[in-house]
């Protein structure tokens, strides 16, 4: 039998052999790996497409209880939807423990805290959905990439908006780690709608300042984010939508 423990993470490049990861299991102060530990590693990629690899080591015992297995696509999709929908402040241990069936001691063992839960849920919610704005950016040239981002929008009474843009506005209560996952999303995205306009401009269909454009373009996306937790009115949403695509015509 045994008992997973969570003693850290580390960062590996998707070429590290045997060295490299025994030289970074020594940094997280781990002795004699090879003949006392047996170790898993849990792949999770990103969208800088780095393999993140998260260590833990099993316990070796005896008389110790067989753990619960868990399917942590399914806790992360359950704790993200609760974040999405109540904000990080407005989300209790406890409401993530009966969404997820986690009990606190699973969870604080596999995500160290609420915090870490957190940023595993911007990761999951950046795979699931931001990362489609991007492939349709890059799968559709020019502004008809852009026109599909903007025409994604909808106000409804159900509306909950982006957790990126949702996260952004707690700030001062998250770590820094949640604020530059948002940061490194929107800096890809504003990059890649530049790229997106200066094939506008050499099919003869934009003339403007792309990085301004561009700026502006999320800014006024996620003020859409936004306006749409005050306004449940699809009309109202689509002649924002049309009046902001008038900057790339």
């Amino acid at each position: 039998m045994f008992e997973r423990e969570h003693i850290g993470s580390i960062l590996l490049l998707p070429d590290y052999g045997i060295t490299q990861l025994g030289l970074a299991l020594n940094e997280l102060k781990i002795k004699n790996y090879s003949a006392k530990w047996d170790f898993t590693i849990d792949i999770r990629y990103n969208w800088l497409e780095v393999i993140e690899r998260s260590v833990y080591i099993r316990i070796k015992g005896k008389n110790m209880a067989r753990p619960i297995e868990y399917d942590q696509q399914i806790v992360l999709d359950k704790a993200m939807e609760l974040f999405w929908k109540n904000s990080f402040e407005g989300t209790s241990v406890a409401e993530l423990v009966e969404a997820t069936g986690l009990n606190k001691r699973t969870m604080y063992n596999l995500y160290d805290d609420k915090q870490g839960l957190f940023d595993a849920c911007l990761g999951n919610y950046l795979q699931k959905y931001l990362m489609m704005q991007i492939g349709f950016l890059k799968n559709n040239r020019g502004v008809a990439g852009i026109r599909q981002i903007f025409s994604a929008f909808e106000f409804r009474n159900d509306f909950i908006g982006c957790l990126y843009v949702n996260t952004a506005m707690e700030k001062h209560l998250l770590q820094s780690s949640s604020l530059q996952k948002v940061k490194s999303y929107y800096n890809t995205l504003k990059n890649q709608v530049i790229v997106n306009l200066e094939q506008a401009r050499e099919d003869g269909d934009f003339t403007g300042d792309s990085m301004a454009v561009s700026l502006t373009l999320l800014c006024l996306a996620q003020g859409i984010n936004v306006s749409g937790h005050l306004n449940s009115s699809d009309r109202d949403c689509k002649l924002i939508v049309e009046t902001i695509l008038t900057l790339v015509k």
